[in-house]
């Protein structure tokens, strides 16, 4: 056994090795320092993606409203193109009942 005396050991294992205390602590910043810096590396791409998504949904917005206002300029456009091509309005409606094909409504003379 070891020639020191029962005190000398007790106070000896109270006090710990500053050491391994301060390994511990360093191994425990680095840990969370490489942890943080992770989260704030998604967050930024994930910021960074949406950013990216927003100016497409903004551009997609965009077109679908040119494409609605091209849109109702040729509906508009529509009877005078038929009365150019010599069409002309139904004075009566028809109906067609595709599941049984009888015709509904009269046929202008």
């Amino acid at each position: 056994m070891s020639k020191r005396p029962v005190e000398a050991q007790t106070a000896l294992a109270q006090k710990g090795h500053p050491l391994i205390l301060l390994i511990s602590c360093i191994l425990l910043a680095f840990v969370l320092i490489t942890a943080n810096l992770t989260m704030r590396t998604q967050m930024v791409q994930d910021s960074f993606e949406i950013s990216s998504l927003n100016n497409k949904i903004g551009t997609l917005t965009q077109d679908v409203q040119e494409r609605q206002t091209r849109l109702d300029q040729l509906n508009a456009q529509l009877p005078d193109r038929a009365q150019k091509l010599g069409m002309k309005p139904a004075d009566t409606s028809t109906t067609i009942d595709l599941n049984s094909k009888p015709t509904f409504g009269t046929e202008a003379q």
